[in-house]
């Protein structure tokens, strides 16, 4: 039996404290191809290669490293005030607590996709606002009946009642092109799955709004109350049976901003995303340099050593 291959690229870097480097870079010397593949990879100035040129230093790099990570942190720009008209935790999510009906409920990333395995099921999200200009969006992964909207704490969710269905709650609903808020209107653009909804409050000028693919359909209601008792807006959602939608409070970026309305969950801090953007980078160069260092596949040859003939070049069989 043949004996595990010699590891090239990241597995030669990283198969010991001290690794090969020429597996890397065969034409060169060992220490200068450590280098040039750290060089490289890590997007090093020729000032910090000077600094690891003594010989292989995992502490000395780790230090480097780290230095770097404390100057992207402090280049990035500071992270915005929390808003004093939010109420809620950082991170938004579907409150269970405040369900009805019956959802099944899955997360990738930031973003829930829910289905309703009810007649008819509601939801609040765990967060609310009482103040400012605030939007999320949804993408339809299904078209039927759906309401989607704001809605406050005193708006009751049963089996025949949802977002929309009360006062100081609204939501549009494209299937049935209907604009609630305890009666329905007409309103809107019949809704297809893939669509994005997004859904905006302006507590300042008392306005409410939605967009379809980042199309505004106009403004659906104003003398939205605000600053009373009680009158703090959840993001909402009723769907009917079997419709599904994935909802983005806006930590993943939204496919269609609205200028001047802010996300209900701020995205990752700016240093956050400045060094998640620099290891980016290093991993898509190492994954080149790595690619380059494979060997290319050799052709499938016969048990006596000629190249295989695949069946289908062979011809006809004779009987």
């Amino acid at each position: 039996l043949k004996g595990k291959p010699d590891p090239v690229g990241l597995g030669a870097l990283l198969s010991s404290p001290r690794p090969d480097p020429s597996v890397v870079h065969p034409d060169a010397k060992p220490a200068d191809s450590v280098l040039l593949a750290l060089k490289h990879v890590l997007d090093l100035s020729d000032r910090e290669v000077a600094m690891l040129a003594g010989g292989w230093a995992e502490g000395q790099l780790s230090n480097l490293l780290q230095q770097r990570k404390d100057m992207v942190a402090s280049a990035a720009q500071p992270e915005p005030e929390a808003s004093t008209v939010r109420l809620g935790p950082p991170v938004v999510v579907p409150d269970r607590g405040s369900m009805s009906g019956e959802f099944s409920q899955s997360t990738s990333g930031s973003t829930h996709t829910l289905e309703s395995l009810a007649v008819f099921s509601s939801f609040r999200a765990n967060t609310c606002v009482f103040g400012g200009r605030w939007m999320y969006e949804v993408i339809l992964h299904t078209s039927g009946i759906q309401q989607l909207g704001w809605a406050t704490i005193s708006c009751p969710f049963t089996t025949e009642e949802g977002v929309g269905d009360a006062p100081d709650s609204y939501a549009y609903d494209g299937k049935r092109l209907r604009k609630w808020s305890d009666k329905s209107l007409p309103y809107g653009q019949a809704w297809t799955a893939g669509d994005v909804i997004g859904a905006t409050i302006d507590l300042e000028r008392g306005e409410l709004s939605f967009y379809r693919n980042g199309a505004h359909m106009g403004v659906a209601y104003r003398g939205v109350r605000a600053l009373q008792p009680l009158l703090a807006y959840f993001p909402a959602a009723s769907l009917s049976y079997a419709e599904r939608a994935e909802f983005n409070y806006g930590a993943t970026p939204f496919q269609h901003p609205v200028e001047g309305y802010e996300p209900l969950q701020a995205p990752p801090p700016p240093a956050q995303r400045a060094l998640a953007a620099q290891l980016v980078g290093c991993l898509e160069r190492l994954a080149r340099v790595t690619a380059a260092s494979c060997p290319p596949p050799s052709a499938p040859t016969a048990h006596d050593g000629r190249p295989a003939v695949p069946a289908s070049a062979s011809g006809p069989s004779s009987d």
